[in-house]
C-alpha cells in the first residue's frame, strides 16, 4: 500500500476545524526520561475524524513517523501515533497526521461533537453515497 493510500483510510467523514491544540513527544519509561522536561508546543488542528486528525505543526528534529505524543486539547487529553508527515515549502511546518491511541471521555466527546456538526440531522442513503 502507497502512502496516499494509507492518509485516505479514515473511519466516518473528515470535518475542518481549524482549531488549536497542544502536543509533545511522550516520555519514555526509563528513568533519565521521566525526569526530562518536554515543552508542550502548540499545533493547528486543520482536519478531523473519529479516528485522528491533520494537525500543522513546526517541524522539529525529534519527529518521527510512528512516535507517539501526548495530546491535549481544552483540559482534556490523550495519546495520539504520527503516521505520516509532510513537511511543507517554508521548511519551517509540516502538515502531520494523526492516529488516536486513547482519548480521555472529555476529549473523545468533544471530537465526536465536532465531527458531528457537519453531519445533517437525518441521514439517509443519498449523503452517505455523497460523502
Amino acid at each position: 500500500m502507497d502512502e496516499s493510500t494509507s492518509r485516505e483510510r479514515r473511519i466516518g467523514s473528515r470535518q475542518k476545524v481549524h482549531g488549536r491544540a497542544r502536543w509533545r513527544a511522550r516520555r519514555g519509561s526509563s528513568w533519565f526520561a521521566r525526569f526530562r522536561r518536554r515543552d508542550w508546543r502548540t499545533v493547528i488542528v486543520d482536519d478531523l475524524s473519529i479516528t485522528g486528525a491533520r494537525v500543522i505543526a513546526d517541524v522539529e528534529p525529534t519527529m518521527r513517523t510512528g512516535s507517539v505524543v501526548e495530546i491535549e486539547a481544552e483540559g482534556h487529553g490523550g495519546t495520539a501515533r504520527i503516521r505520516w508527515i509532510e513537511p511543507q515549502p517554508d521548511g519551517h511546518a509540516a502538515h502531520v497526521g494523526l492516529e488516536f491511541l486513547e482519548l480521555s471521555p472529555g476529549l473523545q466527546q468533544r471530537v465526536e461533537a465536532l465531527v458531528a456538526d457537519g453531519r445533517p440531522e437525518t441521514v439517509d442513503w443519498r449523503w452517505l453515497v455523497a460523502r
